[in-house]
């Protein structure tokens, strides 16, 4: 069995690409179903379509272990580059490789994933689709749809052109509402899903001095600076600096840089930037943390919240959109609004109240083995939609 893959060159996924690392530095949701599907017996070859913004002088270099089965096809691709020729080259190519490879499998991740729909012939027996982050369709999911459509093309797509398999994960972003409004009637099967969890991870913690972490890429729509304000006023208010480490790679860079001057500018000397590290470090740092941080614009059901309930670490969210109502709320440290003084008092409040944080350990930790499943079972299911129909 042939497989094409349709995907862009996630932030976490360049080493594994660009370096032959096998390791994955974020975005699991792509990351554990991709790595079963190199390594499930049924498919002899991958070929994969990889969108990105390759420099003249980059070479795609997959890990060594994978290089028989996996066959990159890049295609440059940016928003300022007129995009949609980037897509058609990726339609040529991918018209060539149906004709040629005895490709009878299609599956699309991400903003490209639609291309599957116009690649699709009598020869492909599964057209599968997973769709990542719609948070910013579902805040404007009051426009018509043409105005949609203009504004966020290439998800659209991927969401209103039919398929086998379409999914999407209940990070928050509401993804369902956004496929009942521009979801095609003629996609045969809706799959919204919670993402899975290592519970390998979930190891007594060491013990260890205060110790508070944001985990995410470093962008404003992340909200890094709201904790970055907090910590100002705890030093100011009650004279506390707790360690903290602000993990991720920076997709801004001149946001990244304002959070550095303001952490300078007022002297927190315990705030280190860590930049991206390897999924395994990042799950360490979060499973030894008193408190860890989800401070996102439009939801807080993402993968570093699920990961928290998994190890039992405190996370502060607020519910924003609604996005953690099936979370009860002993589960997490909910506070109603993203203002500094609230998050600093909260901090306060609860790296001197070690009872409280065990409290909300224990019920984290019982909720999430009750309601998530692991990373195996949930890529499984991924997979086998696409191998068994």
């Amino acid at each position: 069995m042939n497989v094409l893959l349709i995907s862009p060159l996630w932030k976490g996924m360049e080493d594994f690409f660009l370096k032959g690392k096998s390791e994955c530095h974020g975005m699991p949701a792509f990351y554990e179903v991709f790595i079963r599907l190199l390594r499930d017996d049924k498919i002899n070859n991958i070929h994969l379509l990889l969108f990105g913004d390759f420099a003249e002088t980059e070479l795609i270099i997959p890990p060594t272990e994978h290089s028989k089965k996996l066959i990159v096809h890049p295609i440059k691709y940016n928003y300022k580059n007129k995009p949609f020729y980037s897509l058609l080259e990726g339609y040529k190519i991918g018209k060539q490789l149906i004709r040629n490879d005895n490709i009878t499998k299609l599956m699309g991740f991400g903003y490209p994933a639609g291309l599957t729909y116009f690649l699709r012939t009598k020869k492909i027996t599964t057209e599968q689709r997973r769709i990542f982050g719609v948070s910013s369709m579902f805040e404007d999911l009051q426009n018509w749809k043409p105005i949609l459509f203009l504004k966020h093309p290439l998800i659209y797509l991927s969401l209103s052109l039919p398929c086998d398999n379409l999914f999407i994960t209940n990070d928050g972003s509401h993804g369902d509402k956004v496929f009942n409004k521009i979801g095609s009637k003629k996609t045969k099967h809706f799959h919204f899903l919670y993402n899975g969890v290592d519970f390998k991870y979930s190891l007594t913690k060491r013990d260890m001095p205060t110790l508070l972490t944001f985990i995410g890429r470093i962008y404003e729509w992340k909200g890094q600076h709201y904790l970055i304000d907090a910590l100002s006023i705890l030093k100011r208010k009650y004279n506390k600096q707790p360690k903290t480490f602000i993990i991720g790679a920076s997709s801004d860079d001149a946001y990244t840089q304002s959070l550095i001057d303001k952490r300078d500018a007022e002297s927190l000397v315990n705030v280190h930037f860590k930049g991206g590290v390897r999924k395994e470090e990042a799950l360490d740092y979060l499973k030894n943390s008193t408190l860890t941080f989800s401070l996102y614009q439009t939801s807080n059901l993402g993968n570093v919240f699920i990961e928290a309930l998994s190890v039992g670490t405190p996370i502060v969210a607020a519910n924003i959109n609604d996005s953690l109502a099936h979370i009860p709320s002993n589960a997490y440290v909910l506070i109603d609004n993203y203002n500094p003084n609230n998050i600093a008092e909260t901090i306060y409040n609860l790296i001197e109240d070690n009872e409280a944080l065990n409290r909300i350990s224990q019920c984290a930790l019982t909720f999430c083995s009750k309601n998530f499943p692991n990373w195996e079972d949930r890529a499984r299911l991924e997979i086998e939609h696409l191998l068994n129909n």
